[in-house]
């Protein structure tokens, strides 16, 4: 079969795009075996967010809260508790998922609203594609790169709320690499009670600095190598009635990929990614009412470090121009290790491995057929099979119906779920209080 070249950007910028969160092949929406919202870089200009999970706003059924001491949490149907495990969130298709707490948290992202080309969130449980996490669907953050020549920019910043931000890039492009390179210092607060005399009142500030570097390399034309890179450092000031705590989080983000298409449509892609966050945390609780407490202060240590190494390998075939599969497998290596957290257990290591596969098929014109499944071991669940199939009808030019049936799992569970332990330390006593989190 004759090699092509590689797709361009603009074929997933159509009027009706062509999205691949839903089942790793390129389908549009009313193709796709599950229901999903893009966001574009126009929405994303247009909306004045300078948050990453502000945006969410816009996505049907997504709620959005933020909160005085730790990450904004963004959930699908409401179904969540404060570090939304049941979401995974993808920065070019690579899982950004912390493996100790779970969840995301967003304000620690490796990149900025402005690195972003569009985000593609499938809006139902899509295990089948990227595994348990996934049970209230997939986040897929794709970013932006300099396909059209030189360009560069700043972007200044400031308002209400202490809202103060510097963002600047630059970017090159032409038919064999491209590359881009942006940095940006942000400050806000972002989050203030209203009713400061009852008692509840936090007051959360925030500053970080992000880098985002990313080169993509055509050696050939049907040959595609990509390189990106991402570090944010920053630290909180949160205070409230019972004491006053700076986190100081530091996320890096590696990614490496090439990809060979070997036919129209068909390509075979090696990728692999680093994700890391370590969390400076210890403060000292003091008691309201200091009459009512046997020692003066409790000294609380939340530090962390955490990591993820994925190697995943995924060949996409076209038989025809109306069948087409997808397969894969992959092995990751998760670390965890947190004296307040995990206390006496030293670093955790948790290996896992996936094999997933999807068929694709174009039965007729206005009927398409999909099956898929995932099957996943995590170091915390048994093996796991998360199957579906799904059948979508075409009514109209931009109207369809689907039917899916499938089997989803509602989470792995985080290394904090399944083996914390804290202690607790009153400054009036030597003794060391250790608690156990259930499942």
């Amino acid at each position: 079969m004759a090699s092509a070249p590689l797709e361009s950007e603009a074929s997933f910028l159509d009027e009706m795009p062509v999205v691949l969160t839903a089942s790793r092949i390129g389908l549009s929406p009313l193709e796709a075996p599950a229901p999903v919202t893009v966001i574009d870089r126009e929405t994303i200009r247009a909306s004045g967010f300078t948050e990453i999970h502000d945006i969410f706003r816009l996505v049907p059924g997504f709620l959005i809260t933020d909160t005085p001491l730790g990450s904004p949490i963004v959930v699908n149907q409401g179904l969540s508790d404060p570090w939304s495990r049941r979401l995974q969130v993808l920065i070019d298709g690579s899982s950004v998922f912390d493996p100790l707490l779970g969840g995301v948290n967003w304000e620690d992202l490796p990149l900025r609203l402005d690195d972003i080309e569009r985000i593609e969130v499938v809006r139902a449980p899509n295990p089948s594609s990227y595994g348990a996490n996934a049970f209230q669907g997939v986040v897929n953050i794709i970013t932006r790169a300099a396909y059209a020549g030189p360009s560069s920019g700043v972007t200044l910043r400031y308002g209400r709320q202490d809202i103060a931000d510097l963002y600047a890039y630059v970017g090159r492009g032409d038919a064999d690499m491209d590359w881009r390179i942006s940095i940006s210092r942000r400050e806000a607060q972002n989050f203030r009670a209203a009713a400061q005399a009852t008692g509840s009142q936090y007051d959360e500030h925030i500053q970080r600095d992000t880098l985002n570097a990313h080169l993509t390399w055509r050696p050939t034309t049907d040959q595609e190598v990509r390189f990106q890179f991402g570090l944010t450092q920053g630290e909180d000031a949160n205070a409230s009635l019972t004491g006053e705590r700076t986190p100081k989080p530091q996320v890096t983000f590696f990614q490496a990929a090439w990809r060979k298409q070997y036919a129209n449509e068909s390509d075979i892609q090696v990728q692999y990614y680093h994700y890391g966050r370590t969390l400076d945390h210890v403060y000292t609780e003091y008691p309201i009412d200091p009459g009512l407490a046997p020692y003066p202060s409790l000294t609380i240590d939340k530090s962390t470090q955490v990591s993820r190494d994925d190697l995943e390998i995924q060949q996409t075939h076209a038989w025809s121009d109306t069948l087409k599969t997808v397969l894969g497998a992959g092995v990751r290596l998760d670390q965890a290790e947190s004296e307040g957290l995990l206390y006496g257990l030293g670093k955790l290591d948790g290996k896992q491995w996936q094999v997933f596969g999807t068929v694709d098929w174009q039965a007729t014109p206005k009927w398409s057929l999909h099956a898929g499944g995932m099957v996943e071991n995590h170091y915390n669940t048994e093996t796991l099979f998360s199957p579906r199939l799904a059948a979508n009808y075409r009514l109209s030019a931009n109207h369809g119906l689907r039917f899916v049936v499938g089997k989803a799992t509602g989470r792995q569970p985080s290394s904090r779920c399944r083996r914390a332990r804290r202690p607790l330390r009153q400054s009036a006593s030597p003794i060391s209080i250790i608690g156990r989190i259930a499942t």
